[in-house]
């Protein structure tokens, strides 16, 4: 019976964590999805990511981060390159809109 009290109170708390969050992200047009990416960008400056990063890292399709990276794109968050090693990769970096 405690196990399904305190189970309880950490979807509580999850929920609540979760609301307060996508109301901060609002504030700058941004979904928990993009900040995932925005994040892992971040945390990985040093490195050159590419898109299949990102999807092995999320563990989400191809047609779902494609959708992701063009909405944030276009909000002026990142920006993709072709790859000078590999054409078929586009490197992607975050900009300063991001950073800051």
């Amino acid at each position: 019976m405690e196990d399904l009290f305190i189970g309880k109170l950490i979807k509580e708390l999850h929920t609540a964590l979760d609301n307060r969050f996508n109301r901060f992200l609002d504030k700058h047009k941004l979904t928990s999805s993009q900040m995932d990416i925005l994040m892992f960008l971040y945390h990985n400056e040093e490195k050159v990511i590419n898109q299949r990063d990102i999807e092995n890292f999320l563990g989400l399709s191809n047609p779902t981060i494609t959708g992701t990276l063009y909405r944030l794109e276009k909000k002026g968050f990142i920006k993709r390159k072709v790859s000078l090693d590999d054409k078929r990769y586009k490197e992607i970096y975050l900009t300063a809109k991001s950073k800051k």
